[in-house]
C-alpha cells in the first residue's frame, strides 16, 4: 500500500455540526466587529475633554477606524493604544 492510498491520511471528515458551528463562530464574529466598530464611531461624537477622560484623544479613534478593515475591530486598536500610554 502506498502513501496515497493509505486512509488515514489527507483531509479528516467534517461533521455537519462542525461545519455549522464553525459558520456561526465566523458570522457572530463579524456582526461583533461590526457592532464594535459603530460604538467606536459614535465616540467620536464626545468632547475632547471626555475623550481625555478616558485615555483617548480624537486622532485615536480616526487613526482606528482608518486602519483597521471592514471586518477588524476597531477598539482592540484603541485599547492596545490606551495600555501603551498608562
Amino acid at each position: 500500500m502506498r502513501v496515497i492510498d493509505d486512509p488515514c491520511t489527507g483531509a479528516l471528515p467534517v461533521s455537519r455540526s462542525s461545519l455549522w458551528i464553525s459558520v456561526w463562530t465566523a458570522f457572530v464574529s463579524v456582526v461583533r466587529n461590526r457592532l464594535n466598530r459603530r460604538q467606536v464611531a459614535r465616540l467620536d461624537h464626545m468632547t475632547d475633554a471626555e475623550l481625555f477622560d478616558i485615555g483617548l484623544t480624537r486622532l485615536d479613534l480616526h487613526s482606528a477606524l482608518g486602519e483597521s478593515h471592514f471586518f477588524e475591530d476597531p477598539s482592540r486598536r484603541l485599547r492596545r493604544v490606551r495600555t501603551l500610554r498608562d
